[in-house]
């Protein structure tokens, strides 16, 4: 215990880590003290204006237990920071109960959950058939709103049902771009692939095919021809960019990596996973094709080449695509 403490005052920016040991801790029946310790860990975040990762740990601690004592005043007081812009925050804090001792502060914080998951103007999606659509209206007294479907203008649903049928969708996802954000959209196709690729692949969870990408923008984007055309565009500039992993085969596997990889690094790992001269110099030349030859990339290229010539298992007719590439 004395070690979290320490550990959370000194280093809170590392509470994915702690959250594990929380949950080590709830497996070896401690919930209220890995409740009680991730709220201490919450306290922290607060103070440092990460509000983000101090509502998540508040979120740990009220899983752990919700009996630990303060639990609810940080609650309110995260939310309240999380939300400061939403008007009718206040009206849905009553409405949950969050603000009176009493009941359960789970049940209490689900309800909440629920209420803020809409406002004016958000993009939600129904699976069942409506499609995309925008609120219009939304009235937090009368816990109702309205919205405009592709295929239903102005429905009107209670916000509890709305949250059982309809997925809240962020402002960047690739179905609002198509729907409410097509001029942005075409702009990208047309100077920014790549921005493409990511708007999609976040979309998705974060990986995607290349097929699962072309059924997504044809022919509602882009017909057949013009697809073709595009991806031979948006290829070379993938292949520049230091945050998509693209992998191989006619329908490649793309993924977005949490943090950006040198170009040179991606070159040296992909030519070191390769097994034959031919295919490493294949790679090389796949990006030399794209890429600006810098120093660095000059660098990696002739490491891997002359790593792969001192192997003295190494065939002869392996080696000459390999010396080719190097002259």
């Amino acid at each position: 215990e004395a070690a979290w403490r320490e550990y959370a005052t000194s280093h809170p920016e590392d509470y994915s880590y702690l959250l594990n040991v929380a949950t080590q801790l709830q497996r070896h029946d401690k919930g209220p003290l890995a409740g009680e310790l991730c709220l201490a860990l919450a306290e922290a975040l607060l103070e440092r204006d990460e509000v983000d990762a101090a509502l998540e740990v508040a979120r740990a601690s009220l899983k752990a237990s919700q009996r630990t004592a303060g639990l609810r005043e940080l609650l309110l007081k995260v939310v309240r920071t999380r939300h400061a812009s939403n008007p009718d925050l206040e009206s849905f804090l009553a409405k949950a109960g969050i603000e009176t001792e009493g009941g359960s502060l789970r049940s209490q914080v689900d309800l909440l959950d629920k209420l803020l998951t809409f406002e004016e103007g958000a993009y939600v999606y129904h699976r069942g058939g409506w499609g995309y659509g925008e609120v219009v209206e939304f009235d937090a007294e009368e816990g109702q709103m309205v919205i405009d479907f592709e295929r239903r203008k102005g429905h009107r649903i209670s916000i509890p049902s709305a949250t059982k049928i309809l997925e809240r969708l962020p402002d960047d996802h690739v179905g609002v771009y198509k729907n409410y954000r097509r001029a942005e959209l075409d702009g990208f196709i047309a100077e920014n692939p790549a921005q493409v690729f990511h708007i999609f692949l976040k979309s998705a969870g974060g990986s995607a095919t290349l097929k699962q990408v072309r059924e997504e923008f044809v022919p509602d984007v882009l017909d057949k021809s013009a697809w073709s055309r595009w991806w031979t565009k948006a290829k070379k500039e993938l292949l520049k960019d230091p945050l998509i992993k693209l992998g191989k085969g006619s329908s490649p596997e793309l993924s977005l990596r949490a943090q950006g990889k040198p170009i040179e690094v991606e070159v040296g790992e992909k030519m070191a996973a390769a097994q034959t001269g031919a295919a490493k110099a294949a790679i090389a030349r796949e990006y030399l094709r794209t890429l600006d030859l810098t120093p660095e990339l000059t660098r990696t290229v002739r490491s891997q080449v002359d790593e792969a010539l001192a192997d003295p298992n190494r065939k002869p007719s392996s080696k000459l695509s390999l010396l080719y590439l190097r002259a």
